[in-house]
Order: structure tokens, then C-alpha cells, then sequence
């Protein structure tokens, strides 16, 4: 980035396996996203606000991934 520029650096999604238990698929959102921030170094990040959706299984575990990406980047400073 010069001159306040964005420039993206990478993309992609991280996934999990649909019959992991659900401490372990945190765990693993965690474990990838600790490789990526050590990979990029990023300085800032922005994570987005979980909308209520009707759907009130959806919401906590999307929750729940949130809460862990924004552990993870606690832990790395960010």
C-alpha cells in the first residue's frame, strides 16, 4: 500500500469439515488464521457485526467463529 492505496495481497476462504465437532472446527478457524496472520503480518483488520438472522443456529455459530477471529487477532496485536 503507498499513498493510502489498497492493493489485496491474497484471498480465499477457510473450511471446515462439516462432521468436526464444533470445538474442533473453532479450533481449526483459529489454527488457519494464526498461519495466514503470520504469513502477512497484517497491521489492521476489520471484522464484520453479526446481523440477527432468523435462523437463531446460524447466528451462534457464526457467533462463535467471530468471537474466535477476533481472539486471534488480539492474541497477534492487531
Amino acid at each position: 500500500m503507498r499513498d493510502g492505496e489498497l492493493v489485496a495481497v491474497s484471498f480465499g476462504i477457510i473450511s471446515t469439515p462439516k462432521d468436526a465437532a464444533p470445538a474442533a472446527r473453532l479450533e481449526m478457524l483459529f489454527d488457519q488464521l494464526n498461519d495466514l496472520i503470520k504469513e502477512h503480518q497484517p497491521d489492521t483488520a476489520a471484522v464484520e457485526k453479526l446481523f440477527f438472522q432468523s435462523n437463531v443456529k446460524t447466528a451462534l455459530a457464526v457467533g462463535q467463529a467471530r468471537g474466535v477471529i477476533m481472539l486471534c487477532l488480539q492474541k497477534a496485536g492487531i
